[in-house]
């Protein structure tokens, strides 16, 4: 009976190590910066670039730019350097009126991209977002028909502590 549970453990032990190793190493890809002074928001941006790059000679399409304006289009063949597209930064893009009152539209509140390989092929097809050089966003695909979407959006900043929540009443000093 003991030889039983040797043959059960074992497996399982190795399944576990296996399982913490994988939790520790997904916290190594995905959104990470290269370190540096990262720009919290495209507002705080001297420079934004979406990166497209990938295997050689896949043709690509996609559309780039800030939430709150109009999407740039690209169509382009991936060489052996990455393609970048540079974004008008809040500073430097002109405030239009959005509407027949006005009013000037806001700084962009985030950055959007979305490409896809045109012809079906192998490889990778992968999009970053990059702020003052560092990487903020990115995202890629090994389908062959496949579509690579990154954002970044900032996270609004949270109201201070001293404030009362929006859903309860102040209170009144007597």
């Amino acid at each position: 009976m003991p030889e039983y549970r040797e043959r059960i453990a074992l497996p399982g032990v190795a399944l576990v190590f296996a399982a913490c190793l994988s939790a520790l190493l997904a916290g190594c890809s995905g959104d990470e910066t290269k370190g540096g002074n990262v720009p919290s928001s495209p507002e705080e941006a001297s420079s934004v670039v979406v990166r497209v790059s990938g295997t050689e000679g896949t043709s690509i399409a996609g559309n780039y730019g800030f939430l709150s304006g109009e999407l740039q289009t690209a169509e382009d063949t991936l060489g052996d350097q990455p393609l970048d597209y540079e974004l008008d930064t809040p500073q430097e893009s002109s405030v239009e009126p959005v509407d027949e009152l006005d009013i000037p539209q806001e700084s962009p509140p985030g950055v959007v991209a979305s490409f896809r390989k045109i012809d079906p092929v192998a490889g990778e097809l992968k999009a970053e977002i990059l702020a003052d050089g560092e990487l903020v966003a990115d995202g890629r695909t090994y389908a062959e028909s496949g579509t690579v979407n990154v954002e970044w959006i900032p996270t609004p900043e949270p109201l201070p502590e001293d404030l009362p929540p929006e859903d309860t009443p102040p209170e009144e000093e007597p």
